[in-house]
């Protein structure tokens, strides 16, 4: 019966465990508890933003004695690069498709981003595109003096696109 009733079908009562299961399958099909868009923030996986999944130090195994001292040692930086090779392979292949990214645009700060992109001077040296970072849409929904700063901006990106639509540069 589970592959009519879904990913979560633990979560009706009549198939719900006596003693209660810790996992961390969230959201996908017939989950009764609506997962991260009704509400639910616990994210599962790590780092994240809304407190939810974390590693347990004290989980860690111990180092073991293999002529010497064995233990598991991450690279510094390590993450960042992950992110980043990510990131430029999914640009690279939506690149190959026919996708041309002219510009990044960048709504509010992301410092868990920012260090992954590496936008400086309005340039991202990571995608090799212009770069532009300004207010947070929420903070420009709020705030005319936000909007009314963001339309300069809107201009100069409407002439870059239709120059690039031209054959033009885009920078």
């Amino acid at each position: 019966h589970r592959y009519r009733l879904g990913t979560h079908y633990e979560q009706i009562p009549v198939n719900r465990p006596k003693c209660p299961v810790h996992h961390y399958h969230k959201d996908g099909e017939m989950n009764v508890y609506g997962g991260i868009a009704s509400g639910n923030v616990n994210a599962y996986y790590e780092p994240n933003s809304f407190g939810g999944a974390f590693e347990d130090k004290t989980a860690k195994e111990p180092a073991l004695r293999i002529s010497g001292d064995a233990d598991r040692f991450e690279r510094a930086g390590a993450p960042l690069d992950e992110a980043r090779d990510g990131l430029r392979a999914f640009i690279d292949g939506r690149r190959r498709g026919g996708w041309r990214p002219e510009r990044l645009l960048l709504f509010g700060e992301a410092p868990a981003l920012a260090p992954v992109l590496a936008v400086e001077a309005g340039h991202c040296g990571l995608l090799k595109l212009p770069a532009w970072q300004g207010p947070s849409l929420a903070e420009l929904g709020r705030d005319g003096d936000a909007k009314r700063g963001l339309l300069p901006h809107l201009g100069e990106w409407r002439e870059a696109w239709l120059g690039a639509a031209d054959g033009g540069v885009s920078e």
